[in-house]
């Protein structure tokens, strides 16, 4: 059978020198016990805690930053699309002013009949070379025509007024001898709108290797 132990003997050794301690040493070791009590716990309870709530605290910040930072773009995002359907409209209707090739015709001929109304009788009417530019191109049309002031400014406006696009060029004016008519010369452009097709994917003719 198993010796019962007496606790109160054996922890007597430890206690005999403690109680022949002064009251101040007693109350040193006191404090002593309790700094390393509180130290341990401190350890191993409450540091791991800080670290996490520094660790957490941190990933808070930089997600609050990223929040921040996500709401700019989506706003930043509303306000170019907003931006992008403007300059849509804006683009579709300077397209509609853009003659495409089949009516590039019946403009000159609209141009041609501006001038017939306006009294004037041509010396010249001849399409030039088409000119490309970036997403449109030049179609000018050498003009020469005869007549008085009033006839000449009259064509002029009439070709101002019609639905595509044509600007005047070159506008030169020469006074006949009679003292009434002019010889007028004149570039008229109109613009044809050429949408660029897409380049085709360039062919690797490496071998993999």
């Amino acid at each position: 059978m198993m010796k019962k132990i007496n606790f109160t003997k054996a922890v007597e050794p430890y206690i005999e020198p403690v109680e022949n301690l002064s009251k101040v040493q007693r109350l040193l070791i006191s404090i002593g016990v309790v700094i390393v009590i509180a130290g341990a716990f401190t350890w191993f309870s409450l540091y791991p805690k800080i670290e996490e709530i520094q660790k957490l605290s941190k990933e808070y910040k930089a997600l609050s930053e990223k929040l921040e930072t996500t709401k700019k773009e989506a706003a930043n995002l509303a306000f170019y699309r907003e931006k992008m359907k403007e300059k849509q409209i804006e683009f579709n209707l300077v397209k509609q002013a853009l003659p495409d090739n089949k009516e590039i015709p019946g403009l000159l001929t609209s141009i041609s009949q501006a001038g017939h109304d306006s009294g004037l009788s041509f010396l010249l009417f001849k399409p030039e070379k088409e000119i490309p530019m970036d997403f449109y191109e030049e179609i000018p049309v050498s003009i020469e025509v005869e007549g008085g002031y009033h006839n000449v400014g009259l064509f002029l406006s009439r070709v101002a007024n019609l639905n595509r696009v044509v600007n005047i060029r070159d506008l030169r004016l020469f006074p006949q001898k009679d003292g009434v008519s002019l010889k007028t010369s004149c570039t008229a452009v109109t613009y044809r709108f050429v949408e660029k097709k897409p380049e085709p994917p360039k062919k690797d003719n490496k071998k993999k290797k």
